[in-house]
């Protein structure tokens, strides 16, 4: 079922905010913070009751440093944009 695939709740409490809607939206946003109900999707790198508790837990330390913090703050200041300059201006 697709709906149980990917599920954003952020955007289910405050559907009309832009910032929410860019972070966490699953068409046209980040895909932050998305619960999914669907067993091949959580199991997609492997099956997560064979992984050991530490592995677990440093995959969701880089998670969380990589896709809650460094990609957010890229995002919002607009880095892209700024190397698209700068490889212009050398040009």
């Amino acid at each position: 079922m697709l709906a149980l695939s990917g599920f954003s709740w952020m955007c289910w409490i405050l559907p009309e905010n832009p910032v929410v809607n860019t972070l966490f939206g699953t068409n046209m946003g980040l895909g932050m913070g998305i619960i999914t109900f669907d067993w091949t999707q959580i199991a997609l790198i492997g099956s997560p009751l064979v992984i050991p508790w530490w592995a677990q837990c440093n995959i969701m330390a880089g998670f969380v440093l990589f896709y809650w913090l460094i990609v957010p703050l890229i995002y919002y200041t607009n880095v892209r944009h700024h190397l698209q300059e700068i490889r212009v201006e050398r040009h």
